[in-house]
């Protein structure tokens, strides 16, 4: 099976770095990007009933930020048992409880070192198996 893999980002260093890291590791993945969390829900509802297997999202974007984005998808059935991971340069414990307590499963903060986001997906993946 070819995972899919959305990211939710609206720097497009940030979302350059994912893709290499994320291809790197799993070379047959299907990589899909949005740049705020509104695009992100568009492109969720075209793909139905197709849907990613995992998402990560950054909380800081405009129009719709990351927060709001998670509160979102988790309202819907088909999308809330979607596995949701933030990555942010917010550090703060506040944000990371909202984050977790809004369903992420993880937040790492931002900028991610190669070896963090590495080691996220192996332990993503696997639960794919």
């Amino acid at each position: 099976m070819k995972p899919i893999i959305l990211l939710v980002e609206d720097d497009e260093d940030d979302i350059l770095f994912f893709k290499d890291v994320l291809l790197e590791m799993i070379p047959k993945s299907e990589f899909l990007y949005s740049h705020n969390g509104l695009d992100a829900i568009k492109k969720l509802n075209l793909m139905k009933p197709v849907k990613p297997n995992f998402i990560f999202v950054d909380l800081n974007m405009p129009i719709m930020n990351g927060f709001e984005f998670l509160k979102e998808i988790k309202k819907v059935s088909s999308f809330k048992d979607i596995p949701t991971y933030v990555l942010s340069t917010s550090n703060d414990s506040q944000a990371k409880e909202q984050s977790l307590n809004a369903g992420a499963e993880e937040f790492l903060t931002k900028p991610v070192k190669p070896e963090d986001l590495k080691t996220l997906i192996s332990r993503v993946t696997k639960i794919l198996q």
